[in-house]
């Protein structure tokens, strides 16, 4: 219960960094699929349905409330998802996995602290877009794609 609640007191901070990922999410995914890799209390989920968002949602973590309980590194998909997220949980997994699971054009999303960018170099995909968010914590957002097809984007 300790934990529930100093989690749920960052549920604000988090929605600072959404602001900025949702509209990347959109804009990739369109109507399509979204996997979200160490989606902890699922702050993601709620913020993007308090939005409207139109795309589905698969929330993977190690416990509950999470849709599919894994680690991030035995994905139970394959070629499943045109985005797949992983906000601040990239240190908690392989990222080549990442490859398996995305549909030919989709895109990995990874956002990090700043102070742990070291992590983003253990993502062998092409970066497309990278953004900071400048918050309470300086962050950074990176869009990768393995994929030779050309990304769409709004």
């Amino acid at each position: 219960m300790f934990f529930d609640k100093i989690y749920e007191s960052w549920r604000e901070i988090q929605y600072e960094k959404y602001e900025l990922i949702l509209p990347m999410v959109r804009s990739y995914a369109r109507n399509g699929r979204v996997l979200d890799i160490g989606c902890g209390k699922m702050f993601f989920e709620d913020f993007a349905r308090e939005r409207s968002a139109k795309f589905k949602i698969v929330s993977t973590d190690i416990e509950r409330p999470a849709d599919v309980m894994c680690d991030g590194l035995n994905l139970p998909f394959k070629k499943a998802f045109d985005v797949v997220l992983a906000i601040d949980s990239l240190h908690k997994f392989d990222p080549s996995d990442v490859k398996c699971v995305l549909k030919d054009g989709g895109v990995f999303i990874a956002a990090l602290p700043k102070k742990f960018e070291d992590e983003f170099k253990k993502v062998k995909m092409r970066i497309v877009d990278c953004r900071h968010i400048n918050g309470r914590e300086e962050e950074i957002v990176k869009v990768f794609s393995h994929s030779l097809q050309r990304l769409y984007t709004e």
